[in-house]
């Protein structure tokens, strides 16, 4: 499975909490998990259909 990172720059102290949580990863220490917000260009119904997809569908692993 191929991995993707996206590096990110922001002011701590302007970023509202209710994107920001604290995280602890067994056997790895605690860490802080952003929420961010990528707008996708919906040019046609086709796009439109393939990024139209439910929380229950979103597969996110955590990898080190």
């Amino acid at each position: 499975m191929a991995a993707r990172a996206l590096a990110v720059i922001g002011d701590l102290r302007g970023m509202s909490p209710d994107y920001l949580r604290a995280l602890y990863f067994t056997k790895y220490g605690v860490s802080l998990g952003v929420g961010i917000g990528v707008p996708l260009p919906i040019l046609d119904e086709s796009i439109m259909r393939s990024a139209a997809r439910t929380d229950e569908e979103i597969f996110a692993p955590v990898l080190d």
